[in-house]
């Protein structure tokens, strides 16, 4: 994957320049002086975003909330108590 280095007012002036970049696979690095700020790096596939072990928690817990084991808070005071019974 190739990277691009560039300022943060570079960035700032023109961000769809760069993204238009990273839709085609390049990384954005951002720096101010000689730091990074931040990093846009391309998705590879929506697998990735999840590890095995959490995508197993979010199918455990869909198939609850399928199943009604859920709990239902409205109000404020539903959350405060449901948080002090913990």
């Amino acid at each position: 994957m190739e990277t691009l280095q560039i300022t943060s007012k570079k960035f700032f002036e023109n961000p769809a320049t760069f993204y238009d970049m990273v839709y085609t696979g390049t990384q954005i690095d951002v720096q101010k002086g000689r730091k990074r700020l931040f990093s846009i790096i391309p998705a590879q596939d929506d697998e990735e975003y999840f590890s095995p072990e959490l995508q197993a928690k979010l199918d455990k817990s869909i198939q609850q909330a399928e199943e009604g084991k859920i709990t239902i808070l409205e109000a404020r005071e539903d959350l405060l108590s449901f948080l002090e019974a913990l």
